[in-house]
């Protein structure tokens, strides 16, 4: 049960707004258990040597993965859909993973450390994953 009014039904404007807070406090959890994933397997990598870019894009993979799948599943609960979802996450993914990989390489040029080079992109995706992700690639067609 998602707690959510079926598509057919006209939610009240209380009903939505609980709607509505409901998936952003799962996209929340989501998003934040994804991000400690990145965040631990980024630090792992660079514990066993892995470069700078390296350790991110292996915690990247693996976080988004778990991102995808929480997000469909639990925050937008999109039963289905899996080719047009996952094909828009795909794409919505690697223009997020391209700013992000611009600022870890533009935050290590400058010299910042790795603490705050993966404290800052941990915190980068979670926001443009919500707007990108909510605007695009959960939105059901119609």
């Amino acid at each position: 049960m998602s707690g959510e009014p079926s598509p057919s039904a006209s939610p009240s404007a209380p009903t939505a707004k609980r709607s509505a807070l409901l998936r952003l406090l799962r996209f929340g959890a989501v998003g934040g258990a994804a991000t400690l994933i990145y965040f631990a397997a980024a630090m792992a990598a660079r514990w066993v040597g892995a470069g700078l870019l390296t350790a991110h894009a292996t915690a990247f993979a693996v976080s988004t993965l778990a991102s995808f799948l929480g997000h469909k599943l639990i925050t937008f609960q999109v039963k289905g859909e899996t080719a047009r979802t996952g094909a828009r996450f795909g794409l919505a993914t690697a223009a997020i993973a391209l700013a992000q990989g611009g600022l870890v390489h533009l935050l290590g040029a400058a010299g910042a450390g790795d603490l705050l080079i993966f404290l800052a992109s941990s915190l980068f995706y979670p926001a443009a994953s919500f707007l990108t992700h909510w605007l695009w690639t959960f939105r059901r067609p119609g």
